[in-house]
């Protein structure tokens, strides 16, 4: 359902990767993660190979750094992708900076632009606490909809931002995990609203499949191609009378074999 929640993995050369959560076990205290690009085939790992990325703020882009302070840098070593790794500042010279990667014996530098850099991200391990969730049944009239359409809570997901779902079929339940208590309490609160419109949903469908049943019965037996036709004027005082009530006529005509 969706993308997940967005995390950073360490990696085991100790760089941060952008991935996202699509299950989260809470009692083992593992997630399964996909990274961005699939550049890794889905894995869980535990809550400690794992962050949230700092969260957003007015001054993102516009903070001027100077030589001397640590940063974080959005670089890739070999032939993996960017990754997010710790650095000091060692010059800058307009919006480009010598940095120096910090955690290794040997000193690499490193010579970037101000766009791959970002203040240290503040955030330590997940810990369980910093997960919410809450479980909402799905009405039994809907229960089928929903097991057939994996996509059905898609537009609920949206609404609530960022998060993720899982529906159980065993019990008929939505699991909604969110590292912000406001987006649970929004889902408890919009979730009838969501039901309502997969209802609406549901009475279309049966519409569209009765008119299209409709459709097959008023047909021309073996096809209209097989069928003969023959062109006639009809009166205009008599228009009515031709076509009968609700164009009845029109439609026993067509049920007429040969």
């Amino acid at each position: 359902m969706g993308d997940g929640l967005a995390i950073e993995v360490r990696g085991s050369n100790g760089a941060y990767y952008k991935a996202n959560v699509q299950e989260v076990y809470r009692e083992e205290e593992k997630v399964l993660v996909t990274f961005e690009g699939d550049w890794q085939a889905p894995r869980q790992i535990p809550f400690s190979e794992a962050r949230l990325p700092p969260a957003p703020t007015p001054t993102d882009g516009l903070m001027d750094f100077k030589a001397g302070d640590n940063v974080d840098v959005f670089s890739s070593s070999s032939e993996d992708p960017c990754g997010w790794w710790t650095a000091r500042i060692k010059m800058c010279k307009g919006d480009f900076y010598v940095i120096e990667y910090l955690g290794w014996e040997n000193t690499f530098s490193d010579i970037v632009s101000k766009d791959r850099l970002r203040p240290p991200n503040p955030n330590k391990q997940l810990m369980r606490s910093q997960l919410f969730s809450c479980s909402i049944s799905v009405p039994d009239d809907l229960r089928a909809l929903v097991d057939d359409d994996e996509h059905a809570h898609d537009n609920f997901k949206r609404s609530c931002g960022s998060c993720h779902m899982s529906y159980s079929r065993a019990d008929g339940t939505l699991i909604v995990t969110a590292f912000n208590p406001d987006t649970i309490r929004y889902a408890n609160l919009v979730a009838d609203m969501h039901f309502r419109s997969l209802r609406s949903k549901v009475v279309l469908q049966s519409r569209i499949a009765e008119a299209q049943s409709a459709l097959e019965n008023t047909k021309l037996p073996g096809g209209a191609e097989s069928g003969c036709s023959e062109q006639f004027a009809v009166r205009p005082e008599l228009m009515g009378l031709a076509i009968g009530t609700h164009g009845a006529n029109i439609t026993a005509a067509r049920k007429i074999p040969g």
